[in-house]
């Protein structure tokens, strides 16, 4: 599944939380079917390890470095929540992983 965060006017971090909030105002939203739902679940999960888990000093500085001006990213996740990552462009971004 892939996730798109906007970068445009702020960090990754800021951008995540923001999208993990938008996330849950659909979730809660009524006439959301249960397929959706699930989907919904599925991405604020993701979102959730994600915000706990990365270690955001180190994508900050990746994205200064090398992607100043990127409007968006699209975080992909497997499986397995500890397998995901940042698709920008042509390249891809492993957070580190905090302890």
């Amino acid at each position: 599944m892939e996730i798109i965060i906007d970068t445009s006017r702020h960090c990754i971090e800021t951008g995540s939380k923001q999208k993990y909030e938008h996330l849950l105002r659909q979730y809660f939203k009524s006439g959301c079917s249960e397929k959706e739902k699930q989907i919904l679940e599925n991405n604020i999960q993701a979102l959730v390890y994600f915000l706990e888990h990365a270690d955001f000093s180190d994508l900050r500085n990746q994205y200064q470095t090398r992607f100043p001006d990127q409007a968006s990213s699209v975080l992909v996740f497997p499986e397995k929540l500890e397998h995901m990552h940042i698709q920008l462009k042509d390249t891809v971004l492993y957070p580190v992983w905090r302890t």
